[in-house]
């Protein structure tokens, strides 16, 4: 999604990741996240068929950002209750959407950085995304 959105031009999949067939539906666009430093996968692969969490996508959308603009910084700080339980890999990655405002927790304080993300919440925060770069 963040990657059509933000108008790459698709590449032909390379065999980057295990997991990605060739006639996978999303196979361009997990080479072109590959390729502009957006997503990485891990050690399962790309898993493109499965969800992705909150700290995943926190992950995405700085990666995203990064590669957009010259600088991505915040000023904000944001503490959510279970910060705690935000993975190292991605800690640095939700405090700095969060303190863009473009990922939010709960009312309760939370995060919540294990949860899937539901549609609705992805593309609320491409629109954000967008809007941070002006386009």
């Amino acid at each position: 999604m963040i990657i059509t959105a933000l108008g790459y031009e698709l590449i032909e999949q390379r065999g980057t990741f295990y997991d990605v067939m060739d006639n996978d539906w999303f196979s361009s666009v997990a080479e072109t996240a590959f390729e502009y430093g957006i997503m990485s996968g891990d050690k399962n692969g790309f898993r493109g068929n499965d969800t992705i969490s909150r700290q995943e996508m926190a992950v995405v959308i700085v990666n995203a950002l990064k590669a957009q603009l010259a600088n991505v910084e915040t000023v904000n700080s944001v503490n959510f209750t279970d910060g705690e339980s935000v993975a190292l890999w991605a800690n640095e990655a939700v405090k700095l959407a969060a303190g863009l405002g473009i990922l939010n927790g709960y009312d309760t304080g939370d995060f919540k950085p294990e949860k899937e993300l539901q549609r609705d919440e992805a593309m609320v925060v491409v629109y954000r995304v967008l809007s941070h770069i002006g386009k």
